[in-house]
């Protein structure tokens, strides 16, 4: 027995590895454990330094807080401090220590260089009462005196500060004291005791953090279960006011959001509307499996179309609140007397004579007999005298899309800030005019990310493909035009040291009539846009809607700071259903049956154009994405197989009617414009899924075995991709969720899932796209990783530390 051992080992072990080898030369599967497995070295020794120096340059950003009554001065934050700036001379003025307290206001300026907020010492638990502090800054001298007050106990507590108190700039009323929102009751409490919160859909590939940079968090949907109080809070003694009653079944969110005080008055405005439960998880006290709603559910119709207007709860329970707060009378407008469009904020213009009130305009679709709410199409503002009766609607194509905020500067204009392309731009309008032309603050390309602006100076801070951005000031010329900006910051001076890339605008009239632009990002070593063809990759960002963005990315589900510092350029640009050309551009995605066909040609026709300038290769283009961004990769591969060359999806939406049942059915239903029982051939059409022995490309895919959307079905077209005859590989690293980032309790996950799949991915254009003629992580290499990890008895299905592991299925 002892003699026969080593041949049975011997035996077994040929077995296994011929099991583990590919079974042909184009395709093969490889699990990634990052508990237990080692991150092989694909790339060059040259190309993994540049990969890690482009990574780990750390990207460190200025938060932008105000410009003082004058323009004279910008004020920044960083690392728990205030530093003041001269916008002229760029010159720092002053730097306050706020102490190891937490702006909880914004500022109110109470001269050109003196100002108060509210400041607060919070704590990890929630049920310990903050403490809070009126602080009074002196910009010129550098001086913060803060004064402790005691909140009234009324005012709730929650997860964070904001949660429960507005953070908006106090509001000063005619006797003197300074005032923000917040939510309360007798004997306040915590504001998570008295609601439930549902989880909102989305395809966004983006971080968390990354979608705060932006302002643009997806906050879960909040549902009061019983009512509460909105209260003006003073600033200056902690006292407050009760200004009205947030009913059960709202969102408390809305009625804290939307809370504006009118300027010179001692009277407020703000919205209230229901949330209605999104996810489907118990209808009718049953379990409903994945969240999926039956057809007839209330939120699966209204996305049909099939609720009128008049029974459409978006509607009928949606109100605006006008109270004055010394009498405490309240005056309640419907909106259900004030259609099309859906209050959602409130806009008083600087001078206190108008209430603009933001209303969500709904989609109006083909195929659709009823206005959709749930995603509506954009934004308008209807005007309303104080008192609460409306006058008119002021719109604008171009300012409509529902990205758009109105900021009021002075008299009755307004700071718009509105999406264009791949950047956001700023413009001063006027709100009793809306045929006057905006005049121009920021029109750059760089995308603008956190700004300040008062009396013509600008502060912003500006970011781009190829360079992880500074903060820069500025003042508009005196005859008018957008402000002249200067940089003043160098905080991300090593970032730009490795990063050796650039990149060039361009615009095309897309087969709709849209005029539409995005960037071609470039090695800067070739002075411009190429002479001669060169090979590209088409990135897309997770979605549908939102708006892809001209910033630095490093990850590979937003490789387009990375690839072109290999060599490879990259093409950025927006396809309907965003929200970067107006509303209506958003609105053509769903419109009739356009979903996962109009969005998918825009972008290719992008790529025609850039063929025709000479720029892109025509048989050399890639596309790449993650989320709706690798839905996005596997449709155009689809339906376009002789513009692109290779694909690599990245946690990828891709069966629409396992979505549906299972997943978030209203979303679908307002995308495709029908159910899965009632049209299945639409959603056959748009489902990659069912259309997989239709790729005639190299596909490389990228799916984590805990991600939402299901791997198993990622394996499937990883294996009619390659009975397809074409070359196929999917990375599947265990315990990953949507996208390649942490796993809890596992360190350095995120870092080396990241440089794993890089690699590949990076290797796997270079091949197909005919960079390099050769796959570095060839047949042979992937069948040494997978015997590595059959010796620590992974493959076999045996972990080597505790936790689930998801066995090789090969």
């Amino acid at each position: 027995m002892i003699r026969r051992l080593p041949w049975t080992f011997l035996c077994l072990a040929l077995l296994g590895l011929a099991a583990l080898l590919p079974r042909s030369a184009s395709a093969d599967v490889i699990d990634y454990d990052p508990r237990s497995d080692q991150v092989p070295q694909i790339l060059s020794p040259e190309d993994m330094d540049r990969y890690q120096a482009l990574r780990g340059a750390p990207v460190r950003r200025h938060g932008v807080l105000d410009v003082s009554p004058g323009g004279q001065h910008a004020v920044l934050s960083m690392g728990g401090n205030l530093e003041v700036y001269d916008v002229a001379s760029r010159a720092r003025v002053s730097t306050i220590s706020l102490a190891g307290l937490g702006l909880s206001s914004g500022l109110h300026w109470t001269s050109p260089t003196r100002a108060l907020a509210l400041t607060a010492q919070s704590f990890n638990d929630r049920r310990t009462p903050w403490r809070y502090y009126r602080s009074d800054f002196d910009i010129a001298a550098g001086t913060m005196v803060t004064q402790s007050i005691q909140i009234d106990d009324k005012v709730l507590r929650g997860a964070t500060l904001n949660a429960v108190l507005s953070g908006g700039t106090p509001a000063e009323t005619p006797d003197g004291k300074r005032w923000i929102f917040g939510l309360g009751q007798p004997g306040g409490g915590l504001l998570d005791d008295l609601t439930v919160e549902v989880e909102r859909p989305s395809y966004d590939g983006r971080t968390e953090e990354e979608l705060a940079l932006l302002g643009e968090q997806q906050e879960p949907y909040v549902i009061l279960q019983q009512a509460i109080t909105l209260l003006a809070v003073s600033i200056d003694d902690g006292s407050v006011i009760e200004v009205a009653t947030v009913p059960a079944g709202t969102n408390p969110n809305v009625a804290l959001g939307t809370a504006a005080m009118r300027p010179g008055h001692a009277e407020a405005a703000f919205v209230t509307y229901v949330n209605l439960p999104w996810a489907g998880e118990v209808i009718n006290g049953r379990s409903n499996r994945g969240g999926g709603m039956p057809n007839s559910y209330w939120n699966v119709q209204e996305n049909l179309g099939r609720i009128p207007e008049s029974e459409n709860f978006h509607i009928t329970q949606t109100q605006l609140h006008i109270v004055d707060l010394g009498s405490g009378d309240e005056t309640i407008v419907e909106n259900a007397d004030h259609t099309p469009g859906k209050f959602s904020g409130i806009v008083w213009t600087a001078d206190g004579e108008h209430l603009f009130v933001e209303v969500a305009t709904p989609s109006i679709l083909a195929g659709r007999e009823h206005p959709i709410y749930e995603y509506s199409a954009g934004v308008a503002l209807q005007r309303y005298t104080p008192a609460g009766a409306y006058q008119d609607t002021w719109a604008r194509v171009g300012m409509d899309a529902s990205s758009t905020a109105f900021f009021p500067t002075e008299g009755t204009k307004a700071l718009v800030l509105y999406g264009m392309n791949t950047t956001r731009h700023l413009a001063i309008v006027d709100l009793a005019d809306a045929a006057a032309e905006p005049e121009p603050v920021y029109q750059g390309d760089d995308m603008l990310l956190g700004f300040a602006y008062r009396d013509g100076s600008l502060a912003a801070g500006l970011t781009s493909a190829v360079d992880p951005g500074e903060t820069w000031l500025g003042k508009q010329p005196a005859g008018g035009g957008a402000a002249e900006l200067a940089v003043l910051t160098d905080l991300n001076a090593a970032a730009r040291a490795v990063s050796h890339i650039a990149y060039a605008p361009f615009s095309y009239t897309s087969s709709a009539g849209y005029a539409l632009g995005g960037i071609y990002i470039y090695p800067a070593e070739w002075g411009g846009p190429p002479s001669e063809p060169k090979p590209a990759v088409v990135w897309q960002q997770g979605g549908p809607g939102g708006q892809i963005y001209n910033m630095w990315g490093t990850s590979v589900e937003s490789p387009y700071s990375l690839l072109p510092n290999f060599g490879i350029p990259v093409i950025m640009v927006n396809g309907a259903g965003r929200t970067s050309n107006g509303q209506q551009f958003y609105s053509d995605m769903a419109d009739g049956t356009n979903f996962g066909q109009r969005d998918i040609r825009d972008v290719k026709e992008a790529v025609d154009h850039l063929i025709g300038l000479g720029w892109v290769k025509a048989d050399a283009v890639g596309v790449t994405g993650c989320s709706y961004g690798g839905y996005f990769t596997l449709q155009s591969l689809v339906t376009y197989p002789n513009t692109y060359a290779a694909g690599n999806s990245q946690c990828s939406l891709n069966d629409m009617f396992y979505e549906f049942n299972f997943g978030w059915s209203p979303f679908l239903a307002y995308l495709l414009g029908d159910t899965p029982t009632g049209n299945p051939e639409e959603y056959v059409k748009d489902s990659p899924t069912y259309n997989a022995n239709k790729i005639e490309v190299p596909l490389l895919q990228f799916h984590g075995t805990s991600d939402f959307l299901f791997f198993e079905q990622i394996t499937n077209i990883h294996d009619q991709v390659a009975m397809n005859g074409v070359a196929s590989r999917f990375f599947r690293p265990i315990g990953y969720g949507h996208g390649i980032g942490g796993i809890g309790g596992v360190p350095n996950a995120g870092a080396d899932g990241q440089k794993f799949a890089f690699q590949l991915q990076l290797d796997w254009f270079r091949t197909h796209l005919g960079v390099q003629s050769a796959l570095a992580f060839d047949d042979a290499a992937v069948a040494a990783y997978r015997y590595g990890r059959w010796l620590n008895g992974v493959e076999m299905g045996r972990s080597p530390v505790p936790g689930p592991v998801a066995p090789e299925v090969r």
